[in-house]
């Protein structure tokens, strides 16, 4: 089974909010980048123009193809042209008028006396006026339709008068819409006043605080983080606008009870502290005092001592989701000071080279390289996966999902020339003799195969099911160990060179990132099968399983995910 790769995903504001969420759902996105406001005011506007432009065209388009219509004795056409323009714009009652006008001239012998058109105003002074005294009562919704009217019957018009009433009364309407319950239909409007002329420093701030707060809200109750994020901002640019600081309080009691349901008590402490801040609550409190205490006695996944990591020799690297943040970190074990470091939050999927002195990983912007000791460098900022070093590391190689499909490509680390295209597949593992272990299902052939990447039609396969994955080498580069649910259940299984095969655990769950350890003697890897996510080894010949350490209840990608074990 081919993996799929992970989800990315970037939707418009206007469609996310008017979707209420669901893309976002659907999606995966996943990983989170923040612009700062002032990037975010530039998008903005580009983004307001080119919607505000696509928009009014549309409209004037629709409203003219039903005057048209209509005058030309086709009124049910001019219906469906004039109702899809009221159903983008319902506050149009010129729209709706002509609307009414059209089912009329469809029933020419009512049972019951309709309702009295409205006349259809063509002549152009007769509009004018009728606009301007509009103007003078600020009667803003009839300004605005009237205004469209005469536009579509001559845009030019006294285009200037025109386009100055319409600006104040769109702009009038916005702020009253965004004063009150219609952010979105506020925005609407100020987007179109926009593209008339350049909205003042006030409304445009207005329009910059609405549209953050509009964004802020389809987050909440969905992912925590982001809205906090956007809340935060919000609250320190504009903390009196409508309900932000509620907003903000209740996004950050959301995160802290999501982090305590999965037991997660130090970040849940966090997540309280940030509402205390905003507000005094004793209940709040008192769960911040609980998940303080908690915290205090947990045995973290990450940092401190292992729960059974005694006896193991070498440094091992593991990926941890957080299902709050939506995003992996990656950690550094070492045996030689019991410790565990963070060496990036967004890494995920290491790999050792042999000698220990570099881990490759895998990033939302490239693939990288930890320098133990030295610190982290890129080394590939297109998008990869499952990166990994020949023997001698002067060369990368990576899969990538492009046009449908997984290809691998090698490249040199240096950089000095671009990636070059070894085969279709996943998971590509580099071994020690220079072969390079990954899964494919050629013409319907899944499997594992080896490769030479010197020579690539010198390629064998070894195993024979779609849902064999995950390959890493033996250090003396004759074994591999994978992870397979041929038999229906994922479980750990090693296959030699020689076509040797050895199944390693029967314990049930599901399984990822088996690796062997530097010296060949034991074998760790991920999984689920006591209920949570944890990082287990056992000895080479599938004996003496025991615990290293939590994960915790969360690893959506786990078929994907590696762990790296370094001398």
């Amino acid at each position: 089974m081919t993996p799929t790769p992970p989800p990315s995903h970037s939707a418009q504001r206007r469609l996310l909010s008017a979707l209420g969420f669901l893309v976002f759902l659907c999606g995966m996105a996943a990983m989170i980048s923040l612009a700062t406001f002032s990037g975010f005011q530039a998008g903005e506007r580009e983004r307001s123009t080119r919607s505000t432009a696509t928009a009014s065209a549309y409209l004037l388009k629709l409203f003219q193809r039903g005057l048209e219509e209509l005058n030309n004795g086709n009124p049910a056409l001019a219906q469906a042209y004039l109702e899809e323009a009221y159903r983008m714009q319902p506050s149009n009652n010129g729209v709706r008028s002509l609307i009414l006008t059209a089912q009329v001239a469809q029933t020419p012998t009512p049972t019951v006396p309709p309702p009295t058109p409205t006349r259809i105003i063509i002549d152009k002074d007769e509009l004018f006026r009728r606009l301007q005294a509009a103007f003078a009562a600020q009667e803003w919704d009839a300004v605005i339709s009237l205004g469209e009217q005469l536009r579509a019957v001559d845009r030019t018009y006294a285009q200037a008068q025109v386009d100055e009433m319409r600006y104040q009364a769109l702009v009038a309407r916005g702020l009253a819409r965004i004063a009150g319950d219609e952010i979105e239909a506020g925005l609407y409007d100020l987007d179109l006043a926009a593209a008339i002329r350049p909205l003042d420093s006030a409304t445009e701030s207005t329009r910059q605080i609405a549209s953050l707060y509009q964004d802020a809200i389809t987050y909440v109750g969905a992912d925590w983080s982001k809205a906090i994020s956007l809340l935060k901002r919000l609250y320190a640019l504009a903390p009196n606008f409508r309900d932000v600081g509620t907003r903000l309080f209740e996004a950050y009691v959301g995160a802290g009870d999501a982090y305590a349901a999965i037991q997660e008590w130090c970040p849940a402490q966090e997540q309280y502290n940030g509402a205390l801040g905003i507000r005094n609550s004793p209940n709040i409190e008192a769960k911040r005092n609980d998940a303080q205490q908690r915290c205090a006695l947990a045995t973290p996944a990450v940092g401190g001592t292992w729960q059974g990591a005694t006896g193991m020799v070498g440094r091992l690297a593991y990926a941890v989701f957080d299902p709050i943040q939506g995003y992996y970190t990656l950690y550094l074990y070492d045996s030689v000071t019991g410790q565990t470091s963070l060496i990036e939050a967004g890494g995920m999927q290491p790999t050792f080279h042999r000698n220990g002195s570099v881990l490759v990983y895998t990033t939302g912007s490239g693939l990288r390289a930890y320098y133990v000791g030295s610190g982290i460098a890129p080394l590939y900022t297109g998008a990869g996966s499952w990166p990994t070093l020949s023997p001698d590391a002067s060369r990368l190689a990576f899969a990538v999902y492009e046009n449908g499909a997984w290809r691998i490509y090698v490249a040199p680390v240096n950089g000095a020339s671009a990636p070059i295209y070894l085969t279709d597949g996943t998971y590509p593992s580099w071994g020690p003799t220079g072969l390079i272990a990954y899964q494919d299902c050629p013409n319907g052939q899944c499997g594992l195969y080896v490769i030479n990447p010197d020579n690539p039609l010198d390629r064998r396969r070894l195993t024979t099911s779609a849902g064999d994955l995950n390959p890493s080498w033996s250090p003396n580069g004759n074994d591999i160990v994978y992870v397979t649910n041929f038999t229906g259940a994922w479980e750990l299984y090693t296959v030699s060179l020689a076509g040797q095969f050895r199944q390693l655990t029967s314990i049930g769950g599901e399984k990822s990132g088996a690796v062997f350890a530097p010296y060949g003697a034991q074998i760790a890897f991920a999984s689920n099968h006591e209920g949570s996510w944890a990082i287990y080894v056992i000895n080479s010949d599938g004996s003496n399983l025991r615990k290293l350490g939590d994960l915790g209840a969360s690893h959506p990608y786990w078929q994907n995910e590696r762990l790296a074990w370094g001398p």
